[in-house]
Order: structure tokens, then sequence, then C-alpha cells
């Protein structure tokens, strides 16, 4: 089943300039896992606009939560 929604979450101490792309995506879902938003057993979709980098920058990506949280499984 296809349940579509969007619900953006805003995550107060999360050090967005220091971090790296695959960290604000790890720590963004463990984050909604935490808050009980998404589970486990989900995909999601993650759409980042940066304005971090020289160039303002896009990436949308389908992920699957648990590789993100546990990948050597």
């Amino acid at each position: 089943n296809l349940i579509w929604g969007v619900q953006p979450i805003y995550i107060e101490n999360i050090d967005f300039f220091n971090l790296d792309v695959e960290s604000l995506i790890e720590q963004s879902v463990r984050f909604g896992v935490e808050t009980g938003h998404i589970d486990e057993n989900e995909h999601v979709i993650i759409l980042l606009v940066s304005r971090k980098f020289q160039k303002r920058g896009n990436l949308v990506g389908l992920y699957y939560v648990g590789e993100i949280l546990n990948p050597e499984t």
C-alpha cells in the first residue's frame, strides 16, 4: 500500500553546517524514528535543499530506513 503524506520535521539541535550529507540523512532519519514519525521497516523520500555549499544543491532520494540505521545488515 502506498500512503503519501508530507510532514516537515524541525530538528532543533542538528549541526547542519558541520555535517556531511550522509550524516545529515542518518541523523534526520534517526530523529524521525525516535519521535514516531517513521518506522524502521518503511521507505522514505528525502529532499534536501542546501545553500551550505558554494552552489545551491538539491538531493532527492528514496531510502529504506532500516538500511540507514543499520548499514551492516
